[in-house]
């Protein structure tokens, strides 16, 4: 299966259907991505940006979905060239979904969060 995965040209991963929340979590993931190559700091950017201080807790929710917790993942996603990642008829790069986590898991992501 592994060569399968790096042979494809492009991996889909398909989260299930929207949630009433999903569009706020790719939201804030596209913006953490953003802040993340930015030179502001956490607190600030999410002052600046005061829509997305509610998104948090949907970005949560959409990292806590069952495809997460399936142990080939790691398998499928790793290898692959390009990753997309579907939820409903939304999509988003798994990169800018990884770097999200990244910065929600960092000291300063735990401090914005707890604003």
């Amino acid at each position: 299966m592994r060569k399968f995965y790096e042979r494809a040209e492009k991996v889909l991963v398909w989260l299930g259907r929207e949630g009433e929340d999903s569009q706020q979590a790719l939201l804030l993931a596209n913006y953490l991505y953003q802040y993340r190559h930015s030179e502001k700091n956490l607190t600030e950017y999410v002052f600046e940006n005061p829509q997305i201080a509610a998104y948090f807790t949907a970005l949560k929710l959409l990292f806590s979905r069952h495809y997460w917790k399936r142990i080939w993942v790691v398998q499928e996603v790793t290898v692959a060239k390009d990753c997309l990642v579907l939820c409903g008829n939304k999509t988003i790069p798994l990169y800018v979904l990884i770097e999200a986590q990244e910065v929600m898991k960092s000291d300063q992501g735990q401090r914005a969060l707890a604003l």
